[in-house]
């Protein structure tokens, strides 16, 4: 018969000791993951753009094990600078959420509206090939994609390194990816940023299949609509309902909330989710029930 403390929820869900990399941690998901892991034990270091966006999130910590190092993950030479930061601390990670991203919103003052299906053909055209630049197509997509790839082999060596000092009864070494529901359904007009997001979904498989022989395992969150700067437009839009969204948008009727993705990266991260290798964790409210892809 099994021990009470089989089951006990600190044991089940304990991430404590936990060295672990979050990129975009300064903002947004990312300092919601940085934020959750650290209070409950983790050592955690975060990457980022913004030197002073990082400089709060690390103020921000309940233990004072948020660590910050300022960079790009679509900056080779930032990455190796982070690398070596770690390396130089720890010398081992057990855990590189890759949550940097970006998206394509026109946030621009006096933006143009975007042409829906019933515009004419000259307006699609026009907003997408003349007015939004063909840079910010390409950005996104190396940011959401190949910067994720380029930011797992980066740590590749920290993760396997992770592996080799720990116990063999506790979970592998893991990369979580931080996708979207964008990638999943045909619904939005985000086009590339969609794509962008169903192709890292994509690669995070076939990286974990690769990486099957090193014990190295990836999974994928892909959440709905939750509070931050990307989704700060959706957020204004429903201001004068009070944050209640439209039953046929989202069956819950609002966006998540930050203890709905704490305890989503806490069950990855810890031994209740040890077994989840080329999972995907879709949290949206139920926006897939109405919206699914193909």
């Amino acid at each position: 018969m099994a021990t009470k403390s089989t089951y006990d929820r600190s044991n089940l869900t304990s991430v404590d000791g936990l060295i672990a990399v979050v990129t975009g941690g300064g903002t947004g998901l990312g300092l919601i993951i940085a934020r959750t892991l650290e209070a409950n034990g983790a050592t955690v270091f975060i990457t980022g753009r913004r030197q002073d966006k990082l400089d709060e999130a690390v103020k921000s910590a309940q233990h004072g094990r948020i660590h910050a190092i300022q960079g790009s993950t679509t900056s080779h030479d930032d990455l190796q600078r982070a690398v070596d930061f770690v390396t130089e601390k720890t010398a081992y990670i057990d855990l590189l959420v890759n949550n940097a991203g970006q998206t394509t919103f026109d946030s621009s003052p006096n933006a143009r509206p975007k042409p829906t299906g019933q515009s004419s053909v000259a307006e699609i055209r026009d907003y997408y090939f003349n007015y939004r630049p063909q840079e910010l197509w390409r950005d996104t997509l190396e940011t959401n994609i190949a910067a994720v790839f380029t930011t797992s082999m980066a740590f590749l060596e920290l993760l396997d390194a992770g592996n080799k000092r720990r116990a063999s009864e506790l979970p592998k070494s893991q990369i979580i990816v931080i996708g979207s529901t964008g990638g999943l359904t045909r619904f939005t007009d985000s086009f590339i940023y969609n794509a962008s997001k169903s192709g890292v979904h994509h690669l995070i498989k076939n990286l974990g299949g690769f990486l099957v022989p090193h014990d190295i395992r990836t999974n994928i969150i892909a959440p709905g609509w939750f509070p931050s700067d990307m989704t700060a437009a959706v957020s204004k839009a429903y201001e004068s309902t009070g944050g209640v969204m439209p039953r046929e948008l989202v069956p819950q009727q609002r966006m998540g909330n930050p203890d709905e993705l704490a305890g989503t990266v806490l069950y990855l991260a810890s031994k209740a989710g040890g077994f989840c290798n080329g999972a995907t964790l879709v949290i949206d409210g139920g926006f897939l029930q109405n919206h699914a892809g193909p």
